[in-house]
């Protein structure tokens, strides 16, 4: 059950880490 939680909680830091690159990415071609 532990484990479970775990990996959810490492997928959703994963995934934030992923949207906020992309968002970094749409904010700089926006700039330039």
């Amino acid at each position: 059950m532990l484990g479970r939680v775990k990996g959810w909680i490492i997928g959703d830091l994963a995934w934030y880490e992923v949207a906020g690159a992309i968002l970094v990415c749409l904010l700089c071609m926006i700039n330039l």
